[in-house]
């Protein structure tokens, strides 16, 4: 995420989602990629528009024991009419 703030984020450091263009959401995933994580976002239309932003993490309940993969996280944000759910992965080199 910091690096997501230092390459788009504005004067405080803070990324509007919804400014992202498409060629900047993959320049992410490229550098991403080259860490072996792969950037998954799903976006989808709700039907009602929300002034703010909310933030829901899902962390799974074994992640106080330490032994939760990384695609067992994610992240929806829901601003304005769109719900984005943001998931990450570990790549398989084989």
């Amino acid at each position: 995420m910091k690096g997501l703030a230092y390459l788009y984020g504005n004067e405080d450091g803070k990324v509007d989602i919804e400014d992202l263009t498409f060629e900047e959401l993959q320049n992410i995933k490229n550098k991403l990629r080259n860490a072996a994580i792969e950037l998954m976002i799903d976006i989808e239309p709700i039907s009602i528009d929300t002034l703010y932003t909310e933030i829901i993490y899902n962390i799974p309940y074994k992640d106080i024991e330490k032994e939760s993969k990384l695609e067992e996280y994610s992240l929806k944000l829901i601003k304005k009419k769109n719900l984005y759910n943001i998931r990450f992965k570990i790549m398989d080199y084989i």
